[in-house]
């Protein structure tokens, strides 16, 4: 058997095992009278659980950045360089003279 596999049965059987927990205390919570309690755990246990992103992002290199206090900076480099005035493009006037409607 492969250790792909057995790691595999290993952890199905880990996830099996804490279920039937999970259920045998629900199940006393329920002899017990303890419905709010029974409410709380099958609420917590049905919501999907928001995992924390992890942002990455390229320098100007194209190193990947991953700490987040480098990523923080990178947005903020590359924000500035987005609206640096000096790089925008000069207003050019495409209307001409003569065509206006005060004429």
């Amino acid at each position: 058997m492969s250790a792909f596999s057995e790691l595999r049965r290993i952890t199905e059987k880990a996830r099996e095992t804490w279920w039937k927990e999970q259920c045998d205390k629900l199940e006393e919570m329920q002899r017990q009278g303890r419905h709010d309690q029974v409410y709380q755990k099958i609420k917590q246990l049905s919501t999907k659980k928001k995992g924390r992103k992890t942002t990455t992002i390229q320098d100007k290199t194209g190193t990947l950045l991953t700490e987040p206090k480098a990523v923080l900076n990178r947005w903020k480099e590359y924000v500035e360089e987005l609206y640096n005035k000096d790089e925008k493009p000069d207003i050019v006037d495409i209307g001409g003279e003569g065509n206006t409607a005060e004429d």
